[in-house]
């Protein structure tokens, strides 16, 4: 699903446009940034397509000085 698909050139009616790179291009991006993404599907229900990123969150209390503490935190 997250590959690269490529179609002949010799299919100009294919019925199907596009490079076929979004998904792939997509999957990359994400892993980049170390998350996750997913596909779930059924027939005659649809396709719900997730994606899970980290954040970092930054937690500012009022102390003597002003330095901001960053926490990463995981799904």
């Amino acid at each position: 699903m997250f590959q690269k698909f490529y179609q002949a050139d010799n299919q100009t009616s294919a019925s199907t446009k596009g490079t076929g790179l979004g998904l792939a291009i997509a999957k990359e991006i994400v892993e980049a940034h170390q998350g996750k993404i997913s596909v779930t599907s059924m027939v005659g229900t649809g396709t719900t397509f997730s994606l899970t990123l980290p954040i970092a969150v930054v937690s500012r209390r009022r102390t003597s000085g002003f330095r901001p503490v960053v926490t990463k935190t995981s799904a």
